[in-house]
């Protein structure tokens, strides 16, 4: 552009002034592109390195959308979205795990299997611990049938007893 300074001070009522205006305006507006081009690619390197970084951290799902959110580079936002719905899955698999130990502590006692049931946050163990719920109320219900008809019959057994205590085997009436 220094030329075209020259000839412009040189000549300045050529009519080929006006060509090298427009070249100095056209170099401008290269340098000034090559340079918003050079400070995109460093802003998707940060971004890029981050990214990793995170992921190498095994980062939490707010803290990529998080960085999803921020993200200006249209070129890693792909990268990021795959890493969130990645570290989503990790964490959904966490839960469900910590879910399942706390259901299979509380093993046959149905207080304990309610009580688990009520804090379980991950859908597939929510089904296993109704299913689970549900064997142990029947397992309970059995148990309390089972105990009654044997109230009722030690009962009927008794009265039985007594009614045959009640026979006097010397009085020829009886």
């Amino acid at each position: 552009p220094d030329g075209y300074y020259a000839f412009i001070d040189q000549f300045p009522h050529s009519p080929r002034v006006v060509d090298a205006r427009r070249r100095i305006d056209d170099q401008k507006a290269a340098e000034a592109a090559k340079a918003t081009a050079e400070a995109r690619a460093e802003t998707c390197r940060r971004e890029g390195e981050a990214l990793a970084g995170k992921v190498a951290q095994r980062a939490e799902p707010a803290e990529l959308q998080a960085l999803l959110s921020v993200s200006t580079c249209a070129a890693q936002r792909p990268a990021i979205e795959q890493a969130l719905a990645e570290a989503k899955k990790v964490k959904a698999a966490a839960v469900c795990e910590a879910d399942r130990s706390s259901l299979a502590k509380a093993g046959a006692d149905l207080a304990a299997a309610q009580a688990a049931m009520a804090g379980v946050t991950c859908e597939p163990v929510r089904a296993e611990a109704k299913t689970l719920v549900a064997k142990l109320q029947a397992q309970e219900s059995r148990a309390r049938a089972e105990a009654q008809a044997k109230a009722l019959a030690q009962r009927t057994c008794d009265a039985a007893a007594s009614a045959l205590d009640a026979v006097d085997l010397a009085d020829p009436a009886a």
